[in-house]
Order: C-alpha cells, then structure tokens, then sequence
C-alpha cells in the first residue's frame, strides 16, 4: 500500500497529467459507486484552469504528502501502528465500521508476510480495537484504535480532511 483514496479523490491522475500507460496499480477493496471521466475530457477541463484543475492539483498535494507519510511510517514504526493506521484511513472512507479485508490484501496492504499480519491483527484484537476473522475486520473501538495508531494516521487525515468534508480530529 502507498496511498489510499476514496470519495475525496481520483484514480487516474497519470493520464491527466499526460502519461499514456499508467505505472501504477489501483486495486478498489471495498464496494462503493464512482464516477467515470474520459482522459480526453479530463485532460480539456484540466487545461480549461477551472475548478476540476484547482481540485485535482490540491488532491495530487494530498496524495504526494499520503505517499512520503506512507515510506516513513513503513520504515519506523511497528506493524500494529501500521495496521491501526491502515484500518483507521480505510474507516474514514466508508460508512460501515466493517472492512472487507482477506488476509492476502491484508498481507499485502502492509507489505508482510500472513504470520507478520496474524501478529499484528491478533494484538489489537487482544487490546480489544477491533476483531479479525481472516476475511473481515471489524472496528470495536475506534477511539482507542485511534490511541494505537501511530502520528502518521494525523498528519494524513488532517490533509485528506481539506479536500473533503472530513472533520479535524481531536487535539
């Protein structure tokens, strides 16, 4: 995982900013609606320097910063901060506390090996945060999920949280 997006953002930027194939693989995890742009038309409103421009230029601030916090956040702190962190943006962006999450995903999600994801879901299901069923985690108790994720969840969240109308999280 290097990013997440959801109602507040875009796959697909690449081909705006005019890469024809994009490098990139965008895996949807969750069951949700979208809307769909072609690159052509996409492109035209991007050059027209409106509304679309200022929002996917903002978004692509958003993402660039999602994507550092992502490189830090894998290299200094611990599986189960990750994981808290993951579980928490993921919440953010659907309206059910229940994510739909094979341990493949999960595994890979979090760059881990199943017995590493086993470790680290099993010690937050231990302090009560959440329960995980090898197929699908449950969030119990956000409020202390967002105790045990680490400082990236913040810096991300408050970001995303001005693109969209995400609440600022408590001091």
């Amino acid at each position: 995982e290097v990013a997440l997006c959801g109602n507040e953002g875009v796959a697909g930027l690449s081909g705006i900013f005019g890469t024809l194939t994009s490098p990139y693989q965008n895996l949807v995890q969750v069951p949700g609606t979208g809307s769909r742009l072609t690159i052509e038309n996409a492109q035209q409103e991007f050059k027209r320097g409106g509304a679309l421009q200022k929002l996917l230029l903002k978004f692509t601030d958003s993402l660039l910063l999602q994507t550092s916090q992502t490189a830090l956040c894998n290299r200094v702190h611990s599986d189960e901060e990750r994981l808290a962190r993951w579980v928490l943006l993921s919440d953010d962006r659907i309206s059910s506390n229940q994510l739909p999450l094979p341990r493949e995903l999960l595994a890979k999600m979090l760059g881990r090996n199943h017995s590493g994801v086993s470790i680290a879901a099993s010690t937050l299901e231990k302090a009560g945060l959440i329960t995980y069923n090898g197929a699908e985690l449950v969030v119990l108790d956000r409020e202390k999920l967002e105790s045990a994720a680490c400082s990236c969840y913040w810096v991300v969240k408050r970001k995303m949280g001005k693109l969209v109308d995400i609440p600022d999280p408590k001091p």
